[in-house]
């Protein structure tokens, strides 16, 4: 009797130490890697693949390692299991990374195992149901949706740029100076921008750096369009325009005149990122006065006892066009 039953522990001792071991509950099923080079925005969908792998169950996915790099402006996901199977996915949008992600991780079969053919009397058995994933019952584990997004992005980019800009027809000239404050949410632009002319002058009475000045406030809304690192942007900023025009009469007779108006700017930009944070900038800018393409109200008088026959000044501009080179960098 006692050797009976110190045969049965013995088998019982062996058949634990045999037993595969078993996986804890608390490790992911697969493990993400991600190239250094990805930008900022991949990264973030990067570890929000890495939250989703560890809510899900281990029944629910196979184990395999996740490899994230860059590749012609998307993301090239590459998965990778123990036993050597391989699968690869392009991924065009850092939204989409998620469920390309979780996709791979639950798509892969396992290989099948070797299974004895069935005997011809066999009669084959109904298949059942299939069963229902604990996550699919109210568990609140995020299942792979070809329609998973993330949060739109929202980053916050503070720029300043120079240039020159002239009026058409050319009846005056300027270098202005700009800042500039973006809100990027997503491909949307929220635009404030402030312009100053430093040095301005009217052509027809030769260079006095003086004659022109012009302060203009904007805000505007854009649209950005991405191509690698390469950012293209088109916005429409209705503005306040505060035009001052000074003329030299001969005599030593000075006379000057103001206008504000209501403006409306149009720019195209180009932004070459330098770095996840420093890009630089070229601006084409145009600026329409609607109330200044009739008569402009702000004209200069002339006053009395001018000589007949002296160069009269022009009237305040009712379009300029302008080009900036800058730099901005973002800081959110």
């Amino acid at each position: 009797m006692r050797g009976c039953l110190a045969r049965t522990m013995l088998a019982c001792t062996t058949a634990i130490a045999l037993a595969p071991g078993v996986a804890r509950a608390d490790s992911p099923c697969a493990r993400v890697q991600a190239s250094p080079a990805l930008e900022a925005r991949w990264l973030e969908a990067v570890h929000e693949l890495e939250r989703q792998i560890t809510l899900l169950p281990a029944s629910d996915c196979q184990a395999a390692t996740l490899q994230v790099e860059p590749t012609d402006g998307a993301a090239r996901v590459v998965a990778v299991t123990p036993d050597g199977r391989r699968a690869e996915r392009v991924v065009r949008s850092p939204g989409s990374l998620v469920a390309t992600g979780l996709g791979l991780v639950m798509a892969i079969p396992a290989l099948p195992e070797a299974s004895p053919s069935p005997s011809p009397s066999a009669v084959p058995a109904t298949a059942p149901p299939p069963a229902t994933s604990a996550s699919a019952q109210g568990s609140g584990v995020a299942t792979p949706n070809p329609t998973t997004v993330l949060p739109p992005r929202l980053g916050l980019w503070l720029g300043i740029d120079a240039g020159g800009r002239t009026a058409i027809p050319a009846t005056v000239a300027a270098g202005d100076v700009s800042v500039h404050g973006d809100i990027v949410l997503d491909h949307w632009l929220f635009t404030i921008a402030i312009r100053d002319a430093v040095v301005g002058f009217a052509p027809a009475q030769g260079f006095d750096n003086d004659a022109f000045r012009e302060v203009n406030v904007a805000l505007g809304v854009g649209r950005r369009f991405e191509v690698g690192e390469t950012a293209f942007d088109l916005i429409l900023a209705p503005a306040i325009s505060a035009m001052r025009l000074e003329w030299d009469f001969p005599g030593d007779r000075e006379t000057a005149g103001e206008d504000v108006e209501f403006s409306l700017n149009a720019l195209a930009r180009v932004a070459l990122r330098l770095s996840t944070t420093w890009a630089l900038t070229l601006t084409l800018e145009s600026e329409l006065v609607p109330g200044n393409l009739t008569a402009s109200p702000g004209a200069i008088e002339i006053p009395a006892g001018v000589p007949a026959g002296s160069s009269l000044p022009p009237s305040f501009p009712a379009w300029m066009c302008g080009l900036r080179f800058g730099v901005m960098g973002a800081v959110l």
